[in-house]
């Protein structure tokens, strides 16, 4: 095992794959993507979802300031120019969110308006377009591990597909275990 290992290392040494895993609801996309992330060297881990209530903060951040509404290349610059970046972990919720250089994954997880807010923003064709550019000039040099529902749309150029699902006896037990809140 050991020596198959070794191998597979010099296989993937210096490789960027751009990677996007779709699926059902708690079928393990998130837990899937960190595990690709970290196992791949020099690969970055977006979550859709996540991004997507950063780039609603951020929105909300800039009209609170008095800023008039953003196109979106003018969004997105924002959200990445204020260090939005997202960490694999081993445990759930499977990363880690940073943004303004502070954690903010308990915020961008919690329902409300973020995460209303945030899912218009991506079912906004422009706004996905400029996510999928600001990623390109991102990741020239480092590969993409992208999940969620609009995961394949925002991989830059050729890349590797996976559609993850589970039966509903997983995908219940995932989301209790998520979920501390649901009875």
């Amino acid at each position: 095992l050991g020596r198959l290992l070794a191998v597979e290392e010099v296989i993937l040494r210096d490789r960027a794959f751009r990677i996007a895993l779709l699926g059902q609801p708690y079928s393990g996309k998130t837990e899937v993507a960190s595990l690709l992330a970290r196992r791949l060297t020099r690969h970055r881990l977006i979550g859709t979802g996540a991004m997507a209530r950063a780039l609603a903060r951020v929105e909300h951040d800039t009209i609170a300031e008095g800023t008039a509404s953003l196109r979106p290349r003018e969004l997105v610059a924002r959200l990445f120019a204020r260090g939005f970046e997202m960490e694999p972990k081993v445990d759930p919720p499977f990363y880690t969110a940073r943004l303004d250089g502070r954690d903010v994954t308990d915020e961008l997880r919690d329902d409300g308006p973020l995460q209303i807010r945030g899912a218009q923003l991506l079912d906004d064709e422009a706004v996905r377009t400029a996510l999928r550019d600001a990623l390109v000039e991102r990741s020239a040099s480092e590969g993409l591990v992208i999940e969620g529902e609009y995961a394949a749309q925002l991989s830059p150029g050729r890349g590797h597909v996976f559609f993850i699902s589970a039966d509903l006896g997983v995908r219940c037990a995932r989301l209790l275990s998520h979920r501390g809140d649901l009875p």
